[in-house]
């Protein structure tokens, strides 16, 4: 940081100031040793040029005289895309508080759930049904709807489930429209 270079007073600020143009405490601005580009009686004033190079050496480690210009940090476009993910963020919080978005693993929980629910009373409707089905000999018929609903269970905990998602449109929204129907391979 050189003081060759010919200034815009306008840009001169003091420790208050130019700490609270970096979002920072004025304690804060003081640890980072930046000269001060003049004093007047018990006023430090700093030259926004030169802050904003110290600045974005310690944030990007970015020194503009030794990058190519088409190399430097964007800031502006930097801000853009902080700000399109920061309001991406509260969008999914705000769906979120609407419940129109689940998280996938209360999701999970939840099927589980249902699938160990569904299980226990399928394990149990063999001895319900065996004397609806066979009320001469419902050990029979028992035997035979457990045999059944073992090979189900055993079928569904073989299961695995695709790594690949299905296709989404260019908006992101699927509707029932966009489902196919199975084919005789499915």
């Amino acid at each position: 940081m050189s003081d060759d270079r010919e200034i815009d007073t306008k840009l001169l600020f003091n420790q208050r100031m130019t700490a609270r143009l970096l979002g920072i405490t004025p304690r804060g601005f003081a640890d980072w040793n930046v000269k001060p580009y003049e004093r007047k009686g018990n006023q430090v004033f700093y030259y926004w040029p030169y802050v904003r190079e110290e600045r974005d050496r310690r944030y990007f480690g970015v020194d503009d005289e030794d990058m190519p210009g088409d190399e430097r940090l964007d800031l502006d476009q930097e801000r853009a895309r902080q700000a399109k993910e920061q309001a991406d963020k509260l969008a999914l919080e705000n769906a979120a508080l609407r419940e129109e978005v689940a998280y996938v693993d209360d999701i999970a929980m939840m099927m589980g759930q249902a699938l160990g629910s569904f299980r226990a009373r399928l394990l149990a409707a063999a001895s319900k049904l065996a004397p609806l089905v066979n009320p001469e000999d419902p050990d029979v018929a028992r035997e035979l709807i457990e045999v059944e609903h073992s090979e189900a269970l055993a079928e569904l905990a073989e299961f695995e489930p695709s790594t690949e998602l299905p296709e989404r449109p260019a908006n992101g929204v699927r509707t029932v429209r966009d489902a196919k129907p199975p084919t005789k391979a499915d």
